[in-house]
């Protein structure tokens, strides 16, 4: 039994190998194409690579896109690049040329480019913003008088009233969140705290 276990094991992974192999042999073959200009044979090779319903590596995606961007199927072109990058990420070995194949495909069908630049506000740091609580001012009103600088009491002779230990009769305290300052730091709006921005700008700059 254990002998038929096995045996079944080995082949299962023979053929695991075998289908692995095909699909290389084609990826390989279309880049092959492609890199001597037969753009078209090339494309064939492709339709057959993602026909055979298997593991296909990412770089696939990033490939076809290449060879359709030649073939100046533009729509299927940008359809590719947006899926590798959708599947590797900008981790991917090839995240670079994709965007800059995407900035070729926009010039031919606008005229402008999408390219992303180092935010101009806060250069990918937190950014001093207006205290929200204070609205800048650096003061609160005092929070146990409400702003009279006296606290009452009621005891045996009457009421009384003193100055109150909080403010020191001021009637008003230190911002508690900006200690004062009147400025606090908050994650940058316009890039959203990434330091970058994606600008469209003319082609030919």
């Amino acid at each position: 039994m254990k002998k038929i276990f096995l045996l079944l094991f080995f082949y299962t992974c023979l053929l695991y190998a075998q289908r692995d192999s095909l699909v290389m042999n084609t990826l390989g073959s279309a880049r092959t194409l492609m890199e001597s200009g037969k753009h078209q044979e090339a494309h064939q090779q492709f339709r057959m690579l993602f026909s055979m319903k298997k593991i296909i590596p990412n770089e696939a995606a990033y490939w076809y896109g290449v060879n359709l961007f030649h073939l100046t199927k533009n729509a299927a072109s940008k359809a590719a690049f947006k899926k590798y990058l959708k599947i590797s990420g900008d981790t991917g070995l090839h995240f670079i040329k994709t965007q800059e194949y995407l900035a070729k495909l926009d010039c031919k069908e606008t005229g402008y480019k999408e390219v992303v630049i180092t935010c101009e506000i806060c250069y990918g740091d937190t950014i001093l913003v207006e205290c929200h609580h204070c609205k800048g001012k650096g003061l609160e009103v005092c929070p146990v008088c409400k702003g009279n600088g006296v606290v009452s009491s009621q005891g045996a002779m009457g009421r009384t009233f003193h100055t109150c230990s909080r403010c020191q009769g001021e009637k008003v305290l230190s911002c508690s969140v900006c200690k004062g300052q009147k400025k606090v730091r908050d994650i940058c709006q316009s890039c959203n705290g990434t330091g970058r921005l994606k600008v469209k700008r003319k082609c030919e700059d």
